[in-house]
């Protein structure tokens, strides 16, 4: 595994050689600490990893995501996952009107999207792994409640797109480089 990894590394663009190797650095620790989590998973119960969730109908409209890792459990139900980098979030971080609020929505989207393009699934559970700090995960049981939370949610975005009133919390080259509407948005980064 370790080589694989390496051998990926050795493929990808750095800025520095310094950065290359404290991303190796973090990498290889990362995937010691989360290797033995990993391999009490059974193979069996895996359903999807990396999962597209394209042209999901929703009220005339299509939404999309990317679920990192779906589980099948004995029962029917499914478990979704999402994987991080860097470290853990402490749980009462992760809730309504709390700093990292959107970790819980993409974890509600999940389960909505998922279960639009699946009518006869259920999503029995959903969570956060961080990959290098795998002993503070965060898990969540969703019910029906939180996908009316990101119905109102998503509703409400597509709202305001539609009335071209949005804007972005702040300026960031980065984030707005890969922005579908940035041709349109009113910081005008390009």
């Amino acid at each position: 595994m370790i080589e694989d990894f390496r051998y990926f590394v050795n493929k990808q663009k750095f800025e520095t050689l310094n950065k290359k190797e404290e991303f190796t650095l973090r990498g290889e620790k990362s995937l010691t600490a989360f290797y033995k989590n990993f391999t009490q998973i059974s193979p069996l119960r895996i359903y999807a990893t990396e999962l597209y969730l394209n042209h999901v109908p929703f009220e005339n409209k299509f939404l999309k995501g990317f679920v990192d890792r779906i589980e099948k459990n004995t029962d029917g139900t499914f478990e979704l996952y999402d994987y991080k980098t860097g470290s853990a979030k402490s749980k009462n971080k992760i809730t309504d009107g709390a700093d990292y609020e959107h970790y819980l929505n993409q974890l509600r989207f999940y389960k909505f999207a998922f279960e639009l393009l699946n009518p006869n699934t259920k999503v029995a559970k959903a969570g956060i792994i961080f990959a290098e700090d795998s002993d503070k995960n965060y898990y969540i049981t969703l019910t029906e409640e939180d996908n009316e939370i990101i119905k109102n949610k998503i509703k409400f975005v597509y709202e305001n797109i539609d009335k071209m009133n949005f804007n972005p919390p702040e300026k960031s080259e980065k984030t707005c480089q890969y922005c579908t509407y940035k041709q349109i948005c009113t910081l005008n980064l390009f």
